[in-house]
């Protein structure tokens, strides 16, 4: 009897073993990994090909995901199913890069599939646009206002047609650690806010060069985060802009120590550097 048990319990794990897949998928790789964002809306196709063919039909659901790239600007938002025909270890999907005629950085998205478990690809977005795109566009270059995973905290659009002063104090005086032959002032003429813009102008006046000089000490302080300013140049001899940040304790430690990020500086007869 205990012979005759132990064949039988044999008997029923291997008949158990014959019910397994032959051929499980369990990885895809895709075909493409970078696509290009042209001057209109371009659908293209992406394949994906699994480890094994399919046994039966089968079906695994996908949806885009932001990630530098975002649905109201760079990628038209979409999800489905990609169906593997019995016998194919092959299936497509389709979306749409959103076209526009300014130069953007390289962005990226993430197609995720269910299959399982959760599987993501990560995409590139290459830009056909050129330098010449920004710099002749009098509307300059694109920025965002909102970021994926991100909260704004605070922006000035420069709404309105005046300087908003609980964003801004204007350094005004003639001593700076430049030696600079520019001195600045707070009046109007030299900063002035219209058309969603805040323009900053030089003046020579008889030799004594006077323009504004604008900082956010004490009304706003940030330590980790993403800042983004949007800024058009002029150029020529003798010009610098710049926009940079020093640490909020300057007024204990004074400069350098209290720290320094340049986010622009441009030497006036060296444009687009």
């Amino acid at each position: 009897m205990i012979r005759l048990s132990a064949m039988c319990l044999l008997l029923v794990f291997l008949t158990g073993c014959d019910n397994q897949p032959a051929d499980p998928i369990t990885r895809f790789n895709v075909d493409v990994l970078s696509f290009l964002e042209l001057d209109s809306d371009q659908t293209y196709t992406v394949t994906f090909t699994a480890d094994a063919a399919a046994s039966e039909e089968l079906s695994v659901a996908y949806e885009l995901k932001e990630n530098t790239a975002n649905f109201s600007d760079d990628i038209v938002e979409s999800s489905g199913t990609l169906i593997f025909a019995e016998g194919s270890d092959q299936a497509s999907l389709e979306f749409t890069v959103k076209g526009d005629t300014h130069l953007e950085l390289q962005e990226s998205f993430d197609i995720v599939l269910y299959h399982d478990n959760t599987i993501v690809y990560n995409f590139l977005i290459e830009d056909n646009d050129t330098e010449t795109s920004i710099m002749e566009d009098s509307e300059g270059f694109y920025t965002p206002l909102e970021y994926p995973s991100m909260r704004r905290v605070w922006s000035d659009e420069f709404d309105g047609t005046e300087i908003n002063m609980a964003n801004w104090t204007h350094e005004v005086g003639e001593e700076w650690f430049n030696n600079e032959l520019q001195a600045y002032s707070s009046d109007p003429k030299y900063s002035s806010v219209a058309d969603g813009k805040l323009t900053i102008t030089a003046h020579d006046e008889g030799g004594n060069y006077v323009s504004a000089r604008m900082i956010t000490q004490d009304k706003y302080e940030v330590q980790y985060g993403r800042i983004d300013i949007r800024a058009k140049l002029p150029t020529g001899q003798g010009i610098w802009p710049a926009l940079w940040m020093l640490g909020e304790d300057i007024n204990e430690v004074s400069w350098p120590q209290c720290g320094e990020i340049d986010i622009m500086e441009l030497v006036g007869h060296i444009p687009n550097e």
